[in-house]
């Protein structure tokens, strides 16, 4: 089992990695020989297998490890910053951190890409919208591009700014509370979740006394709490639970479609994946049955093609359907992942291999796994 575990740990960080912005330069990272590196689209190799790791691509650049210290290389596979330091993250709004010296008296600089030092703060949640967390004496804040301290440390822990708002978390004691607020530092939405969580489509799900609901980007409530589960928002829609039946709302929280559905997911292309009995489907946005539900269970759609598994001897069988919900590629795969920019990764549990495959069911590239079951 601890081998089985292991090989899902490595095939999803390969899968998502390859989802990741590498895509925007269409580069796939592959794995071979105990190392990591990079194929284009057609499946010619860009970067041999020669790194420890291989990030995604962030403003057309990667960070690499090798032989346990940190780079970067661009989407040729050139070194524009060689492997030096002892951490390092990714590249965000042209900065990135660097950690430089030994565990115990090193420091850490922000720099650009020229290796231009700027600033010695940690700017842990990398920049966004201009400002960055970063850390002093145990509580967080944010700083600007100059280093220059914009909201002063207050907080347990910080997220990212996104359409001008960042989730932030105090704690009291035992409890943790997370809440949101403007770039000025002020409380849009004070301290009250358990969790971390973000907007999506304008509008952010929270829960209070046990039934759920939506706030707007203003702190205001949006859709009063009166669900018994929610998801998040995506393409105008959100699925709710009421009464054991799952239906969707739209932004001003009117009953679209209404609860009939055992599980249901998001809108994906304009379709969303619902379950009625044992079996997933797929459902416009009229709410009606464009794919019958027959799958033991569905991804959603991404580039018109949707994974859908079927069970035979007790055993999982992934394959792609298409809109009509035939099967363009047949289910005989033990694992899978969506198709993004033309090539997916599947899974053969026998044969201890991956591939990428494109949307005729073509292998691009073939990768060996065995290195980690000899290592488990």
């Amino acid at each position: 089992m601890r081998k089985a575990n292991h090989i899902t740990r490595i095939l999803l960080c390969i899968a998502f990695m390859a989802m990741g912005n590498c895509f925007a330069q269409e580069l796939f990272v592959i794995y071979k020989n105990h190392n990591f590196g990079l194929i284009d689209k057609k499946g010619k190799v860009i970067v041999k297998p020669k790194y420890d790791m291989i990030s995604d691509f962030h403003e057309g650049i990667a960070l690499v490890r090798d032989d346990g210290l940190y780079g970067y290389i661009d989407t040729t596979g050139k070194v524009i910053i060689k492997p030096k330091y002892g951490h390092a993250s990714n590249f965000s709004e042209g900065l990135v951190n660097v950690y430089i010296g030994d565990h115990e008296s090193g420091e850490w600089f922000n720099i650009d890409k020229t290796e231009k030092v700027l600033f010695r703060f940690r700017a842990f949640t990398g920049f966004h919208e201009g400002l960055a967390g970063f850390t002093i004496d145990e509580k967080c804040g944010y700083i600007d591009k100059t280093g220059t301290i914009v909201i002063k440390p207050q907080f347990d822990c910080v997220g990212e700014f996104v359409n001008g708002h960042a989730p932030v978390m105090i704690r009291d004691k035992d409890t943790i509370k997370w809440g949101f607020i403007d770039k000025s530092g002020k409380y849009v939405i004070k301290p009250q979740f358990s969790s971390i969580c973000y907007f999506y489509e304008g509008l952010l799900l929270f829960e209070e006394n046990g039934k759920y609901g939506y706030y707007d980007t203003n702190g205001d409530i949006a859709v009063k709490t009166q669900f018994d589960k929610a998801g998040y928002f995506n393409e105008g829609f959100a699925p709710v639970l009421v009464d054991g039946k799952w239906g969707f709302i739209n932004k001003k929280g009117e009953m679209v479609i209404k609860p009939q559905f055992d599980e249901a997911g998001a809108f994906h292309e304009s379709l969303a994946n619902i379950k009625i009995g044992d079996k997933w489907g797929f459902i416009n946005k009229n709410g009606n049955i464009v794919i019958e539900p027959r799958f033991y269970y569905v991804f959603k759609f991404s580039e018109e093609l949707a994974a859908a598994a079927v069970l035979k001897n007790n055993q999982e069988y992934w394959g792609f359907i298409d809109k009509t919900g035939n099967y363009v590629i047949p289910p005989k795969y033990d694992m899978i992942h969506n198709f993004k920019d033309g090539l997916a990764v599947v899974y053969f549990k026998e044969k201890e291999i991956y591939y990428y495959i494109d949307k005729k069911g073509e292998i691009v590239w073939k990768g060996d796994l065995s290195p980690f079951f000899e290592e488990y």
